[in-house]
């Protein structure tokens, strides 16, 4: 982090630490700082880390705006690995933000998530509203994810099995450098991650922020996605035509300027 891009709200000397991690509940959830201006966290989705914000080149065009905060979910990047279901029971993934959060001194961020950290926002805006101003949620609804369902049987020994029941749970075909960097991960910790959630759909009328809400059109999430959207008082939703679920984080040159605009629209 240089010093030339110093985050607004003045880190602690401590925390400028090269790889800072927070502590929530004995497991280290490992998160990385960038840019100046206004706080706002990127969660990835399941199998991703942080890494892949930059890759799919959201990080730069975003710090020239925001403090951005990218966190490796638990069982992620280079966060803590627990192949103990236990250690993945909702919401604990929604208070590892806090915790990330406590650990930077930051009272109230905005929080983008896609896919599996989108749902971890809709619990943000349901379980901590009071640390989030407004929320970004691509690829997710609040009805619930049957995701252990989906992976039931799968506890990471076979990366052959497990690439498949994800081909096959998200809708996505994966090429040769998407199956790498999949086979990169600890599958242990993904399959043990892997667990239903359950539906917050008849909390999303208490939600008080601004919300924008995205899916590729071709999506098979996008109809549960666009119903969660109309029943957030402040929310609006798109749908990027003929993206699937994976294209929908890809094409940042598609979703990055719709988000952006979101944004500068709440900051006035």
């Amino acid at each position: 982090m240089g010093k030339s891009r110093l985050c607004q709200f003045r880190l602690p000397h401590a925390l400028s630490r090269t790889v800072p991690f927070a502590t929530n509940q004995g497991v280290r959830i490992r998160y990385e700082i960038t840019g100046r201006g206004p706080p706002i966290v990127l969660h990835h989705g399941f199998s991703q880390s942080s890494k892949d914000w930059h890759r799919a080149a959201y990080v730069d065009e975003l710090a020239d705006l925001h403090t951005v905060i990218l966190v490796d979910a638990r069982g992620h990047g280079e966060s803590d690995k627990p192949h103990d279901k236990s250690a993945y029971n909702w919401p604990v993934q929604v208070f590892d933000i806090v915790a990330v959060l406590d650990e930077l001194k930051v009272r109230k961020a905005a929080f983008w998530g896609y896919s599996m950290g989108a749902e971890i926002g809709f619990g943000i805006a349901v379980y901590a509203p009071h640390r989030t101003s407004a929320l970004i949620l691509g690829g997710a609804s609040a009805h619930g994810s049957d995701i252990g369902t989906a992976f039931r049987g799968i506890d990471g020994t076979d990366p052959e099995a497990f690439l498949e029941r994800l081909g096959a749970r998200t809708g996505t075909s994966f090429d040769v450098n998407a199956r790498t960097r999949l086979l990169q991960n600890d599958l242990r910790a993904l399959s043990a991650a892997a667990q239903d959630r359950p539906s917050l759909e008849h909390m999303l009328s208490t939600i008080d922020k601004p919300c924008f809400v995205y899916t590729g059109g071709a999506d098979k999430d996008m109809a549960r996605a666009r119903e969660s959207a109309t029943q957030i008082p402040q929310a609006t939703f798109v749908a990027f035509a003929d993206l699937d679920h994976g294209g929908a984080f890809e094409r940042s040159e598609i979703v990055l300027p719709e988000a952006v605009r979101f944004l500068e629209q709440i900051r006035t």
